[in-house]
């Protein structure tokens, strides 16, 4: 069985390390952790413009229209490059969990949307999640949202109801805004707390109705 990378997927590979090489160096990355959200988002939107970000989107959502492997091989170069980028949280949960819901990923693909997954809640539970909605209203509460406080987008996504039905995926992979964001459908509020630099790249959320 050969498992080495096809051409294509090894000239992805290289594009991505280039692009981090020359961006992701010690005095870069210890500017970027000083900042509120740890997070840089002109990097992550140069990595867009290369077709990185979208890679494993839908083409109906202006993706590359690749598989988890392509996919695969970005994420292995940010995390080799210790990236301050939301590829985990937006390549690896929120997106994929939205890939039949290509008018929720509008911009996405071209960095100028960042969506996330929030997951777990107080309880410490995600199987038993407290958050809900009902009659389109969203209410709770999630913790350690992974770069919560660098979303832009302004609409929620339930992708879970509460059960505990342990073949489904928990949790809301969602967008927020620093302040406050709004479903657009919906009467609901989504309010991330005061949290420290330390700690930035995981927010906590709360839901309540507006």
């Amino acid at each position: 069985m050969d498992l080495a990378l096809a051409p294509e997927q090894i000239e992805l590979r290289d594009l991505a390390r280039q692009i981090l090489t020359d961006r992701c160096r010690p005095e870069h990355l210890t500017e970027i952790a000083a900042t509120e959200s740890a997070t840089d988002l002109d990097l992550w939107r140069t990595l867009a413009d290369a077709g990185l970000v979208g890679i494993g989107l839908p083409e109906s959502a202006a993706g590359g229209g690749y598989g988890w492997l392509e996919t695969a091989v970005v994420l292995s170069e940010l995390g080799r490059s210790a990236t301050p980028v939301p590829g985990f949280a937006v390549m690896a949960l929120a997106a994929p969990a939205l890939a039949e819901r290509p008018d929720l990923l509008d911009g996405v693909a071209s960095g100028s949307r960042v969506v996330t997954a929030a997951i777990h809640e107080p309880n410490a539970d995600p199987w038993t999640p407290t958050t809900a909605a009902a009659n389109g209203r969203l209410t709770g509460t999630k913790i350690c949202v992974p770069h919560g406080t660098a979303c832009t987008s302004s609409r929620q996504a339930p992708t879970a109801s509460r059960s505990n039905d342990r073949t489904r995926r928990p949790g809301f992979p969602m967008p927020s805004s620093r302040s406050t964001a709004r479903r657009e459908t919906a009467s609901v509020a989504a309010t991330p707390s005061l949290i420290s630099s330390v700690t930035a790249r995981r927010a906590p959320l709360s839901w309540s109705p507006a």
